[in-house]
């Protein structure tokens, strides 16, 4: 059976949300397989798609609360679940 997906957010995340890697980056989120770069702060480790998915905005949140200022977030590969995901971070890319 298939989770649902909470994908919905009122509010862009204040800081700048960048979908590659970029000098100067503080925060990181993407799948627990892909290593955290050095010197970035992991906000989110999902297992799926299904946890990044669910767990998505609560770290946009953390980084916000933490103060971070630019989020490397690296969106899952494929179709369905991934493909919103993609679709809801190059949202929040667009959003600054």
């Amino acid at each position: 059976s298939s989770r649902p997906a909470p994908l919905a957010m009122h509010s862009p995340p204040r800081a700048t949300v960048q979908l590659d890697l970029v000098e100067g980056s503080e925060g990181f989120i993407a799948l627990a397989e892909i290593a955290t770069p050095n010197g970035l702060f992991r906000l989110a480790a999902p297992a799926d798609v299904f946890e990044y998915a669910q767990g998505l905005y609560e770290a946009l949140r953390r980084a916000d609360a933490l103060g971070l200022h630019d989020i490397v977030a690296l969106a899952p590969k494929g179709e369905g679940i991934a493909a919103a995901i993609r679709d809801r971070l190059k949202r929040a890319a667009a959003s600054h």
